[in-house]
């Protein structure tokens, strides 16, 4: 139970992967002024506009630019897409014009990780890492590689290192509580979605969830308290419903326990 409502709501990197900012530096294969191109194409990425993006890469291929970065950035949108296959190929084509390119390897290494084949993903990551260990994006998805793998003990190692550089990324202090819940570590987990909500008192996620452990740990009343402030700060109805359950069923408990009291 923990597992399932954690993994949707805080640990978003262990569904697609964590990824360093759009690439727009021209690289080997560049040919042609359709660099501005690249750019609005990137553009419409981060607006949220996957189909215009593609369709500008596609321009940009048209015109002779065939440089890493656009198979690069497409491919990266095509793997936000859920196109796999798609996006494999265009990475390929990336480390084959550039086979210096971290980010490349690092998003190869999400699609072999989403295809089943975590050797191959292992060993992206461990590239990207040592093309350029201060990105922590390709640490991140090592991390929880190794999860996948059974490998907890690596994967807190590789958390750790990554929170020593930056203590408060969220990312990182959202995954290592989950799997601190997921190893029986309650009092680490709710250290960790502590730091989160001290840093950013309305991340509703980190609020609920700390109740969610509260409430696992055996501590009905804080996780009571907890939901209620989440209840608040939720905008999603159907996250919100569930929270509403978990209030009721809490307030239920609570007053079979002052009934049993007496």
């Amino acid at each position: 139970m923990v597992k399932a409502e954690l993994v949707v709501a805080i640990v978003v990197v262990g569904l697609l992967g964590a990824l360093p900012a759009w690439s727009d530096q021209d690289g080997p294969g560049q040919s042609g002024g359709s660099g501005s191109l690249v750019i609005e194409a990137i553009e419409k990425a981060n607006a949220g506009q996957p189909d215009a993006a593609l369709k500008l890469f596609d321009r940009c291929l048209e015109a002779g630019n065939h440089s890493a970065s656009v198979y690069l950035n497409r491919g990266r949108v095509l793997l936000a897409q859920g196109k796999i296959e798609a996006a494999l190929k265009d990475i390929e084509h990336t480390v084959k014009i550039d086979p210096n390119l971290a980010p490349a390897y690092q998003t190869r290494g999400i699609l072999f990780r989403r295809l089943g084949n975590l050797n191959k993903a292992l060993q992206d990551f461990n590239k990207a890492i040592r093309l350029d260990p201060r990105d922590l994006h390709a640490r991140m998805n090592r991390a929880w590689l190794y999860f996948d793998a059974g490998l907890e003990k690596k994967s807190l190692e590789d958390l750790d290192g990554i929170l020593q550089k930056a203590p408060h990324l969220v990312q990182a202090l959202g995954n290592r509580a989950y799997i601190r819940a997921q190893m029986g570590d309650y009092e680490g987990a709710i250290k960790d979605l502590q730091t989160i909500v001290d840093k950013d008192p309305q991340n509703v996620h980190a609020i609920k969830h700390l109740g969610f452990i509260f409430k696992k740990a055996g501590h009905a009343v804080t996780a009571l308290k907890c939901y209620k402030v989440a209840a608040k700060l939720e905008k999603d109805p159907a996250r919100l419903k569930q929270i509403d359950r978990e209030i009721q069923d809490l307030a239920r408990k609570a007053k079979q326990n002052i009934s049993a009291a007496r």
